[in-house]
């Protein structure tokens, strides 16, 4: 008993459960009885009153030991690492992470970016084109049902499950409409400076391929998008 025992006063400060075989034995506080009763996910954590805890499983003289960690604070550390600093969306470290997450399951992907952003950053300065980026992050989040990132400079990239690519051109298409509507206000010199954007989109669905292949072809619907003319949307 004594390994059992050094496990317990090492893990003291964690809620443990010590089980044989489907009868609890010990509990050292009633937390660890309620997080026992949560399904775990495939990573071994549990999600419970808006904390999560990560959940050790050891033997131990043929009882089965269960160590219940707080690492709400590291998660909550990691989820800012994969946020863009400027718009909140998730970067692209995440967005492949969200994709490889994805595999064999249905979902289209899309490409785009602001029109003539250039433009606005040599005529306005940089921290215009910030706000213009911070205006476009905030469409975009709150008029899709799916995962947003920026993909870098003015480009972004989208993620939207269960749908190909004719359902996620009608879904774009109306967020397309509705950012060539919204006058986007900025301070300018001490004065409000409003105008219009449009964006471009390029749509692919999910077949099979690799991130990078699955990226160029959204791409390419993107480009395509921007020789013709702009403020669009196509699909590859």
């Amino acid at each position: 008993m004594d390994n059992l025992y050094k496990l317990i006063l090492e893990n003291i400060n964690s809620s443990i459960i010590i089980k044989d075989g489907n009868k609890v034995i010990y509990n050292n506080d009633l937390l660890s009885l309620e997080l026992n009763n949560i399904n775990n996910n495939k990573d071994n954590k549990v999600i419970y009153k808006n904390k999560v805890y990560k959940v050790t499983y050891r033997k131990i003289n043929n009882y089965d030991l269960e160590v219940y960690e707080d690492i709400s604070i590291y998660e909550k550390e990691i989820e800012k690492l994969k946020k863009d600093c400027l718009t909140d969306l998730y970067n692209r470290y995440a967005i492949f992470e969200k994709i490889d997450e994805l595999k064999d399951k249905k979902y289209s992907i899309v490409m785009c970016d602001i029109d003539f952003f250039k433009k606005i950053n040599d005529q306005y300065g940089h921290l215009v084109g910030d706000y213009v980026l911070k205006g476009i992050s905030s469409i975009l989040k709150n008029n899709i049902d799916g995962i947003v990132g920026r993909y870098g400079g003015e480009e972004f990239i989208i993620i939207i499950p269960n749908v190909d690519s004719k359902e996620c051109f009608n879904i774009i298409e109306k967020v397309r409409k509705r950012i060539e509507k919204t006058k986007i206000r900025v301070k300018y010199n001490d004065c409000i400076k409003e105008f219009y954007v449009t964006m471009t989109f390029g749509i692919t669905e999910y077949n099979k391929e690799n991130i990078e292949e699955l990226i160029a072809k959204a791409d390419e619907a993107l480009y395509k998008g921007k020789k013709n003319g702009r403020n669009q949307t196509n699909i590859f």
